[in-house]
C-alpha cells in the first residue's frame, strides 16, 4: 500500500496517494507489536506527511511529520539518528511554506548539528542541504550575517564534493542575501558565477528556469546599480532562457521579466518604452495568472500615465 502511494505521488495523483498512505499506515500499527514495524510506520508518516504537503495541507503534514519525528526519536537508541535528521528536515519546510520561520530555525538547527555529528568532519552533502536551507529561513527572518555564514558553510561543501548545480544554486541563494543588504557588487559576483556555472553544457539544458531567474535577479540587480544597458541585457537573457524551459511558450514569467524591464526604462527616464513595456508584462500576466500581485501595481502606474 505504501508503495502505491509513493507511486500515485510521483503521478501527482495526491488523493489516491494520501487514500493508500493511511491503508498502509494502518495497516502497519495493526500488525505492530512493540518496535515490530517502527521504520514502516515512520517512513509511511514521513510519506503522508509529504504528500499533504504538495496538497498544501500543512496541518495534517505538520501533524504527520511530529508523530514520525516520535517514531525515530523512540528508535534512536538503535541509531536512527538520520531518521530524526531527516524528518526535522521535512518539519521545517512545512515550516517555510506556512511562514512560521522561528519553529523552522529551531527544527532546522537540530537537523543540521544531528548531520555535523553523523559527518566525523567529513565533507557531507546532508549538512551542506541543511546548512544551505537553514541559510533560507535566517534570509527571510532578515537576520543576514547568519544566512551568509550557513551559505558559506554550504558553498564550500559542495565545491569540495564537485557539485556544480547545487554550488549555483546556492550562489543565487548567497546574491539574494547580499541583495538584500545592499552590498550589490557582492550580489553580482554571486549572480555570474552562478549562471556561469549553470551555463556548463551538462546543465545548461535542465537548468533553464534557474538560469532564467538568476539573470533576472541580475538585471534587478544592476537596475539598482543604475548601470541600465546590463540590466536590459540580462532581461533578455532572462526571457531567452524562460522560453526555453516551456519550449518557446509565453508564461507568467516571461510577463513578470517585461514589467520589470519597464520599471527599468521608469528609473531610466524613458516613459514611452516604459509603457510599452509594463503594458505587454499586464497582458501576459492577466493570460497567464490573473492572480499574481504586480498586475495591480501596473494598472495603477499605467492608469496615472494615460494620456
Amino acid at each position: 500500500m505504501s508503495y502505491l502511494g509513493i507511486i500515485y505521488n510521483e503521478l501527482g495523483d495526491f488523493s489516491k496517494a494520501e487514500h493508500h498512505y493511511s491503508l498502509a499506515l494502518k495497516m502497519y500499527k495493526e500488525l505492530s507489536q512493540g518496535d515490530d514495524n517502527a521504520v514502516h510506520i515512520a517512513a509511511t508518516l514521513n510519506n503522508q506527511g509529504n504528500n499533504l504537503n504538495s496538497m498544501a495541507d500543512y496541518i495534517k503534514a505538520d501533524h504527520c511529520y511530529k508523530e514520525a519525528l516520535v517514531v525515530h526519536r523512540k528508535m534512536a537508541q538503535q541509531g536512527d539518528q538520520v531518521g530524526i535528521a531527516n524528518t526535522l528536515v521535512y518539519i521545517r519546510r512545512n515550516y517555510v511554506a506556512m511562514d512560521r520561520f522561528s519553529e523552522a530555525e529551531e527544527s532546522f538547527a537540530e537537523a543540521l548539528g544531528l548531520y555535523r555529528e553523523l559527518s566525523e568532519g567529513q565533507p557531507s552533502e546532508d549538512v551542506a542541504d541543511a546548512s544551505q536551507c537553514l541559510g533560507v529561513v535566517y534570509n527571510n527572518k532578515k537576520a543576514y550575517a547568519k544566512a551568509e555564514q550557513c551559505y558559506t558553510e554550504a558553498l564550500d561543501i559542495y565545491r569540495e564534493l564537485s557539485q556544480n548545480k547545487d554550488v549555483a544554486e546556492t550562489l543565487f541563494d548567497l546574491g539574494n542575501n547580499y541583495g538584500d543588504m545592499q552590498e550589490l557588487n557582492k550580489a553580482e559576483e554571486c549572480y555570474r558565477q552562478a549562471i556561469g556555472l549553470y551555463q556548463i553544457a551538462e546543465l545548461e539544458h535542465s537548468c533553464s528556469a534557474a538560469m532564467a531567474k538568476t539573470f533576472l535577479n541580475l538585471g534587478n540587480n544592476q537596475r539598482d546599480k543604475q548601470e541600465f544597458g546590463e540590466a536590459q541585457a540580462c532581461y533578455e537573457r532572462a526571457i531567452e532562457a524562460f522560453r526555453e524551459a516551456t519550449g518557446g511558450e509565453d508564461n507568467a514569467e516571461i510577463g513578470n521579466v517585461l514589467s520589470d524591464i519597464g520599471w527599468c526604462y521608469i528609473q531610466a527616464g524613458d516613459e514611452k518604452n516604459a509603457q510599452l513595456q509594463l503594458a505587454k508584462g499586464l497582458d501576459m500576466l492577466k493570460k497567464y495568472e490573473p492572480a499574481h500581485p504586480e498586475i495591480s501595481k501596473i494598472e495603477g502606474y499605467l492608469s496615472q500615465t494615460k494620456d
